[in-house]
């Protein structure tokens, strides 16, 4: 919908129904544009931008907030038009609160200084919407750094989208955000060694090489001055940020990678002997290295087309079993897919969306069927 954002009884409207809310007794409420924002057309709004169209009528709307509510936060989404800093004023009522989706240095900086309530966080670094796919993508020396500075910043709280989607690859990764979110002068490495004493036991130092090396490889193709995109390979073979899922999976994984991290599990499972908790973990990180490996050997080079489509074949052939592992095994699903919603439910039961790795994989190569078809 598209909303005159400059119309008095829209402000109105908003705050009020606002106010209802605050009513039932919270203490915090987001103001927030929908996804897609499209901007008013009209006479008074046509001399505006579209993030000041959004941010004047939010500062307007807080205004008759804290008016009736002095004492309650409303946090503003710093996303899509409003990412653009306003020019017609330079600072939120003090009632205000930013959950910024910007995550920039100078965004940090600027926005701390325009919203006297501080600052939240929605941070982008583990989207499968990005080039990983549902593969990797935020290694622990990564995850320690943002949140010791973003803490630094003031940071209040921090929506990690997509966290806990894959425990076996980016288990260290979310134990040490917990963990230093709690005391950020701790040192991740000793973290990071914890996190595999506590979950793989006797089996952590095998464990340990494979995690050092998928992070390694995941650190080497990172771009750190960018939120988002791991770094993809251009026509001329150097690496920037920006590039296709192709690329970037190609760079992440190359064959020897691959070959080196299944030896590490195969030790790791040795070292477990009959240590079920332990060989449970090890499971899970190989169910989700398999998921990387498929997907990578489909993208490696010099495969003719008929290569491309028994790699592709078995991949769908291995998502058709991960999907039943609910039903065929329901006590591993329950204990070592942690979260029922979050890390199990709407992917690693979705076939759909692990056949495409999130719509990252080109659709053109799982249709061969239907060509034939439409050939005949």
């Amino acid at each position: 919908p598209q909303y005159c954002s400059s119309n008095p009884e829209t402000r109105r409207r908003v705050a009020r129904w606002t106010m209802d809310v605050l009513k039932q007794g919270h203490e915090m409420i987001q103001l927030a544009q929908q996804d897609s924002f499209i901007p008013c057309e009209c006479e008074l709004c046509a001399k505006l931008t579209p993030g000041d169209q959004v941010h004047n009528a939010n500062r307007r709307i807080i205004e008759m907030i804290g008016a009736e509510y002095p004492d309650r936060v409303v946090q503003v989404l710093i996303y899509g038009p409003t990412r653009t800093p306003p020019t017609r004023f330079e600072s939120y009522p003090p009632n205000t609160l930013v959950e910024l989706t910007d995550t920039r240095e100078e965004a940090l900086t600027y926005w701390n200084k325009a919203t006297a309530g501080g600052l939240t966080l929605y941070a982008y670094y583990m989207e499968p919407t990005f080039d990983n796919g549902y593969t990797p993508a935020f290694p622990p020396v990564m995850a320690a750094a943002k949140i010791k500075r973003w803490i630094a910043h003031g940071v209040k709280g921090i929506y990690w989208s997509a966290g806990g989607l894959r425990w076996g690859t980016e288990g260290p990764t979310y134990y040490v955000l917990a963990r230093l979110a709690t005391d950020p002068t701790l040192d991740w490495q000793q973290v990071y060694q914890e996190y595999l004493k506590l979950t793989f036991r006797q089996a952590a130092p095998p464990m340990k090489q494979y995690y050092d090396t998928l992070y390694e490889r995941l650190a080497r193709f990172r771009d750190p001055t960018n939120d988002r995109h791991l770094i993809g390979s251009g026509p001329d073979g150097a690496y920037k940020h920006g590039g296709s899922h192709r690329a970037t999976v190609k760079a992440v994984y190359p064959e020897e990678t691959l070959i080196d991290l299944q030896r590490y599990l195969e030790r790791a499972r040795k070292r477990a002997g009959d240590d079920q908790r332990a060989l449970g973990w090890i499971r899970l990180a190989q169910i989700q290295y398999e998921q990387c490996a498929l997907v990578a050997r489909m993208h490696h080079e010099g495969q003719t087309p008929e290569a491309v489509r028994k790699r592709a074949g078995a991949y769908y052939a291995w998502v058709d079993e991960i999907v039943k592992l609910d039903k065929v095994d329901p006590e591993f699903r329950k204990n070592f897919f942690p979260d029922d919603d979050a890390a199990f439910g709407p992917i690693w039961n979705d076939a759909d969306r692990l056949k495409t790795n999130f719509g990252r994989l080109p659709p053109e190569w799982f249709h061969w069927d239907r060509a034939d078809v439409l050939r005949r």
